[in-house]
């Protein structure tokens, strides 16, 4: 019996001393393999889908106009595109993509700033939204070699699509709200709209912005960007690396 133990004892030495070494080899093998791959990527290519929130801030609105309508007043406003990401290692980000932004706003009484009577008023339709092409150059630093922090900036440009309708306030309706403390929202407007001219059909602006980027398994790519173009954006991307 104890011959058999021993023997028992002696294989189970035997086999562990065969496979422990084999299993370390291939697991360092394995990290030596992930080291190797890291430290000669030269750059990394990133396809990713990308959903913004967008809003063009009502303080900029007031200086042109008194009252008006805002971003997400009674409904959701939003953008959705394609973005590539080229990242030379160490050094930048230089980024591309295509956006359909929907800029439009709730159907609202308008009044210009320079204008004191509220019977100068317009009810005011507004369904405009752009396509656009975007370029931006970001630096970066990694804080881990999965997750770190971008900043920087670019330029857009693109076509201006929808339009503004105005149709004319009920005037007396309008005065007598100024006077007694109403509102326009109460008045009636004329049923006929006419399309207003003054749109660009396209538009440009420089961006600024910056946010964060995470990387699992080297492969997929999750960013959380903010950042100002015109209007403010915060906007989440997810996509894979290749290289």
């Amino acid at each position: 019996m104890n011959l058999l133990k021993a023997f028992v004892v002696s294989l189970v030495l035997v086999v562990s001393a065969l496979v422990l070494p084999c299993a370390a080899s291939a697991q360092t093998d394995q990290d030596i393999a992930n080291l190797e791959t890291e430290f000669t990527r030269v750059a990394t290519h990133t396809l990713m889908g990308t959903t913004r929130i967008v809003h063009f801030p009502g303080f900029l609105l007031d200086i042109w106009f008194q009252k008006h309508a805002n971003h997400w007043d009674g409904q959701a406003n939003m953008a959705w595109g394609l973005e590539y990401t080229y990242r030379k290692t160490g050094s930048f980000d230089l980024q591309v993509g295509a956006f359909w932004t929907d800029l439009s706003m709730h159907d609202k009484y308008w009044l210009e700033a320079d204008k004191s009577n509220w019977s100068a008023a317009d009810y005011t339709k507004q369904s405009l939204s752009a396509i656009s092409a975007e370029a931006s150059i970001f630096g970066y630093h990694d804080f881990i070699p999965e997750f770190g922090v971008f900043y920087g900036g670019g330029i857009w440009f693109g076509g201006v699509l929808g339009e503004i309708q105005k149709s004319n306030i009920d005037a007396l309706c309008a005065d007598a709200a100024q006077a007694g403390n109403g509102t326009l929202a109460s008045c009636p407007h004329e049923p006929e709209y006419a399309v207003e001219d003054g749109v660009p059909p396209v538009a440009g602006f420089v961006s600024i912005s910056a946010g964060l980027r995470a990387e699992i398994e080297q492969r997929f790519i999750i960013k959380l960007e903010a950042g100002f173009k015109g209007y403010f954006f915060l906007g989440l991307s997810m996509g894979a690396q290749f290289w």
